[in-house]
């Protein structure tokens, strides 16, 4: 700034506004926005697992494996998450997830933010 007002140019400060986030939807809030995109993405797996395992015919042994090691977790998965999407749609926006996020840290050891820390 110093150099520009030595040079003879105008200093003019304005306010930077943050970056857009496709975690932030102020409908929905921001907790359960990113939960619904984590069921998702949990869908999309699952699904992509399955057409896999379509395409394994033919091949027994791969499709055992598809199976037990990884749709099973994968349903368990996509289960958790539309649970929690439930959960956050209940409790909704402000205290009500502050206290889903409390909820979380006791069942699971971490909450919303994922790093055991809280949603603070």
């Amino acid at each position: 700034m110093r150099h520009q007002s030595r040079r003879g140019g105008r200093v003019k400060l304005m306010t930077i506004l943050g970056p857009e986030s496709e975690y932030t939807n102020e409908a929905r809030g921001e907790a359960l926005w990113s939960l619904e995109l984590s069921l998702a993405l949990e869908k999309m797996n699952f699904t992509k697992l399955r057409e896999l395992h379509a395409l394994a015919e033919g091949d027994a042994e791969f499709q055992q494996f598809l199976e037990h090691e990884l749709l099973d977790e994968q349903a368990k998965d996509v289960k958790l998450a539309a649970d929690l999407v439930s959960r956050a749609r209940r409790a909704g926006p402000g205290l009500g997830v502050f206290e889903l996020d409390n909820i979380l840290q006791k069942e699971y050891g971490y909450g919303l933010d994922g790093d055991g820390a809280g949603a603070a």
